[in-house]
């Protein structure tokens, strides 16, 4: 499966020239938000410490620069999804109540990949599902690998 990893112009550069992916870098105020929203309310570390990746290429428009990312690069055991329709319900804020029943809906929908593979087509028609994985994202010459999996280098970078 092809994930997708989107970030502006300056942090690209910063990417490339550490040659990471890091999680939490460059992570503006409304994911912060987000992120302490959801895991004060799961009373755990859901959000936050891990790199944001979708499976959606077209969402990627937002951001000057994505980078393409195969599951196969990486440790899938670090890899959960959860669903990212709630994310932007969360933000609406039309009540306390109702930003709770979504907070809810997000933590409810959270799982690990593994078991995402298991029900994706039921998860992908109900859900929008984001990606995030718990590790940094080694770059070797501006392309997304893993070592020792994959010597692979079919890697877009996109504008």
């Amino acid at each position: 499966m092809w994930l997708y990893h989107g970030t502006y112009s300056q942090y690209y550069k910063t990417i490339k020239k550490q040659g990471l992916i890091l999680p939490d870098a460059n992570k503006d105020t409304v994911t912060q938000e987000l992120d302490t929203l959801i895991n004060n309310r799961a009373g755990r570390k859901l959000r936050g410490g891990c790199v944001y990746l979708s499976n959606d290429k077209d969402t990627m428009m937002g951001f000057d620069e994505y980078f393409r990312i195969s599951t196969s690069w990486i440790d899938t055991r670090l890899l959960y999804v959860a669903n990212n329709r709630e994310l932007d319900e969360i933000l609406c804020r039309r009540s306390k109540e109702d930003m709770a029943k979504h907070i809810d809906g997000y933590i409810k929908s959270y799982i690990s990949y593994e078991n995402y593979l298991n029900v994706r087509e039921r998860y992908d028609r109900v859900y929008s599902p984001e990606f995030l994985y718990y590790a940094p994202i080694v770059i070797y010459r501006g392309r997304p690998y893993s070592l020792p999996k994959s010597n692979q280098f079919d890697i877009k970078v996109g504008k």
